[in-house]
């Protein structure tokens, strides 16, 4: 009997005296190619590690470009085994982990509050996070609001070992659309990015919408608030196939002032925000 096992995550964010309250849920899809008695299944328990952390007080610049360049069936029967986890963590400058969200860079401009995850872009410093677990086809998820102001670029990436990559980026200066783009082998060949509004058209720096990314066999899809912006079939030549990690994050784009403005920090840091992160897998 053959299946195969996924991980879902749903992460939410609060904050609670002085604690940071990272919600997982954690469920775990297996998709069996032969119909099986549910009584034969096993039963397994699935509970997040419990692990001290260490402030990470450095800070990294993430590399500047010159022009947008990469951040980097089996159906027949199903079950799922789901727990809850709830870990708090003691917030401080510095924090290099976030329940199953690593930051790479920035830590110090990465915080939980308002019952969300807030990340800043500052004149020294553009916070990058990621989650560490390799995906597999499925739909990730996240509700935001995207950083404003010109030259301001906030993204969502998809990305493999060879350097496939999937992108959702907001740039500040365009606050009513965002672009679809994707990198094949880390490679830019022609203008691949797109650019979609919401319905009704909204200011994106302002409110929150959900922006997806769905990864399939035959297609790769991308949606805001459900509704999809645009579909590459798998066909295509330069389909990016082997995109298998998530990170996302807020960057300076003045050195691509052309395509994204320059940034004006008169005003203080400027931001974007998280409500929720889910991954779906499909089978």
């Amino acid at each position: 009997m053959k299946y195969l096992s996924h991980l879902l995550i749903l992460s939410s964010f609060s904050a609670l005296g002085g604690s940071v309250v990272v919600t997982v849920n954690k469920t775990i899809v297996k998709c069996y190619e032969d119909p099986v008695d549910t009584a034969t299944l096993p039963t397994q328990t699935y509970t997040l590690p419990t692990t001290s952390y260490t402030p990470y007080t450095s800070s990294t610049l993430l590399p500047t470009t010159t022009t947008p360049s990469p951040y980097s069936s089996l159906p027949s029967y199903t079950t799922t085994t789901t727990t809850t986890t709830s870990t708090s963590y003691t917030p401080s400058p510095g924090m290099s982990d976030l329940g199953p969200f690593v930051v790479e860079s920035c830590s110090q401009n990465v915080k939980v509050a308002n019952s969300e995850l807030q990340i800043s872009l500052t004149p020294d410093c553009g916070p990058t996070l990621n989650f560490p677990t390799r995906l597999s086809r499925g739909r990730f998820d996240i509700v935001m609001r995207a950083g404003g102001g010109s030259g301001v670029v906030t993204a969502i990436v998809l990305y493999g070992p060879n350097n496939d990559e999937v992108d959702i980026e907001l740039v500040g200066k365009t606050p009513t659309n965002f672009q679809s783009m994707y990198f094949p082998r880390g490679q830019r060949n022609g203008q691949y990015e797109l650019y979609h509004e919401s319905s009704p058209v909204s200011d994106l720096t302002a409110t929150y919408h959900k922006y997806s990314i769905e990864r399939t066999d035959s297609a790769i899809n991308w949606y805001i608030d459900d509704n999809l912006a645009r579909s590459l079939p798998s066909t295509d030549p330069n389909f990016p196939g082997e995109v298998n990690f998530l990170k996302f994050g807020i960057w300076d784009g003045s050195n691509t002032s052309g395509w994204a403005g320059t940034v004006d920090y008169s005003s203080g840091p400027k931001s974007m925000a998280i409500k929720s992160i889910t991954y779906a897998p499909s089978c």
